[in-house]
């Protein structure tokens, strides 16, 4: 510690300022791998404590807002979305293979179940809501 001290007596004020700027940037360095250890650890486990499977998708409701037959795309007014943690709104949806939207029209009450591919969202089932 003596040692240290004499150096930083010694020592004109760039040295001293880069001795500060060598102490920031190894605790930045410190806190990047934090940080990078925590991403990885949310990334294996989902907000209930589960793996980073994705989450079998759920049934939803919603009210169809938009039928885009060309575009392949449904416009919705959807509950909240447990397994993408995703509140009530109206948004776009993709359609996935095989799902059909014949006979659909706007204010068709509906229930869908969605997943997340290649950051879009994507329906894989769809039927109509019987209540």
């Amino acid at each position: 510690m003596d040692r240290i001290k004499s150096v930083i007596t010694r020592s004109n004020g760039r040295n001293l300022l880069m001795l500060a700027s060598l102490g920031f940037i190894s605790l930045g360095l410190s806190v990047g791998v934090v940080q990078a250890q925590q991403h990885s650890h949310h990334s294996q486990h989902s907000e209930h404590g589960e793996t980073s499977e994705p989450a079998k998708a759920e049934w939803t409701l919603a009210e169809v807002r938009k039928v885009d037959r060309e575009q392949g795309r449904l416009t919705l007014r959807h509950e909240r979305i447990e397994s993408l943690n995703m509140g009530s709104m109206t948004m776009v949806f993709r359609l996935g293979e095989g799902v059909s939207i014949e006979g659909l029209t706007e204010g068709t009450k509906v229930r869908f179940k969605v997943v997340r591919d290649s950051g879009q969202l994507l329906i894989t089932a769809l039927e109509l809501e019987t209540q």
